[in-house]
């Protein structure tokens, strides 16, 4: 009786052992494949990026044109700039009845 109990053990034994193997073994396959298929979407992506920038880039235009050059250019960081004032602003005006009860009590 204790031997076969002592068999039964030992296979259950093996056998998870063996379980956790092949789950190891699996886990790791799939952290594989998670790694190149991340690697592969980054690839993808740096194209993608590149493909867009290289569409975006300016035509190159005549030398006398450069007024026209000068307003593309700024065009952008002036966007920007006035995005970041109406934030403000707005930030401001939430503010404005909290500081004037400050200013009161």
């Amino acid at each position: 009786n204790s031997v076969y109990y002592f068999k039964w053990t030992l296979t259950v034994f093996f056998f998870s052992f063996s379980f956790a193997r092949v789950f190891i073994f699996f886990c790791v396959q799939i952290s594989e494949k998670g790694k190149l298929w991340k690697e592969k979407q980054e690839r993808k992506r740096n194209k993608d990026t590149c493909e867009k920038a290289i569409k975006a880039r300016p035509v190159r235009r005549e030398i006398g044109d450069t007024e026209k050059r000068t307003t593309s250019n700024t065009r952008l960081p002036n966007a920007t700039f006035k995005y970041s004032i109406k934030r403000h602003h707005a930030l401001a005006f939430c503010l404005m009845p909290y500081v004037k009860n400050k200013q009161k009590s």
